[in-house]
């Protein structure tokens, strides 16, 4: 691992950085340091006390100063997280609670709507079943019992057909199957009233 040529890429890499180092810290000395401690001097030596004032209250300002950018700096992050955390926390609850809201809504809504629906059968049943006793070619009760357990088969049958099997044109067929337990139309007498 310590080979020579290693060791040799080593000084050479530490060679360079220390001229690298050793050139920018003599750039910044002949251009910022050098013409400042020459301003520094002849301001010392054409204003002694004002100078010297001014050398005086710069070390004594310089940690209260550095002081106030700190707490200015650490008072506004903190701030700034806490409102970014509160208005997350008050958005969060918002919307957790509107969303309990329309759940709810939805809940009686679903209620409603299915209300409303068995409501809309059972007046439509509850028609067809006045057709069929009032008619006198309506067959009375069997006559409305039968098409009732013509119509709810079908929507059961298909149902089922879907999830066992592939349906065939005679699963579709609306009228009931002789296996059904249902007798055809035609084979009962009228009932009378």
């Amino acid at each position: 691992m310590n080979s020579p040529e290693a060791q040799n890429n080593l000084s050479g890499w530490f060679d360079k950085t220390t001229d690298k180092v050793r050139g920018d810290a003599d750039w910044i000395e002949s251009e910022y340091f050098l013409p400042w401690r020459d301003r520094g001097a002849h301001a010392f030596r054409t204003h002694p006390i004002a100078f010297s004032f001014l050398v005086v209250f710069t070390a004594l300002a310089i940690l209260p100063a550095l002081s106030f950018l700190g707490f200015s700096v650490i008072s506004t992050t903190v701030v700034t997280l806490a409102a970014v955390g509160s208005s997350l926390f008050v958005s969060a609850t918002l919307v957790i609670s509107a969303a309990c809201v329309l759940f709810g809504v939805l809940i009686v809504q679903l209620v409603i709507a299915s209300c409303i629906t068995l409501a809309g059968l059972g007046l439509y049943l509850f028609s067809r079943l006045i057709f069929h006793l009032r008619d006198p070619a309506g067959r009375g009760v069997p006559g409305w019992r039968e098409e009732v357990l013509a119509f709810a088969p079908t929507i059961h049958q298909a149902q089922v057909s879907a999830t066992s099997h592939k349906p065939s044109d005679s699963d579709w067929s609306p009228e009931p199957r002789p296996d059904e337990g249902i007798e055809p139309i035609g084979t009962e007498a009228p009932a009378t009233l």
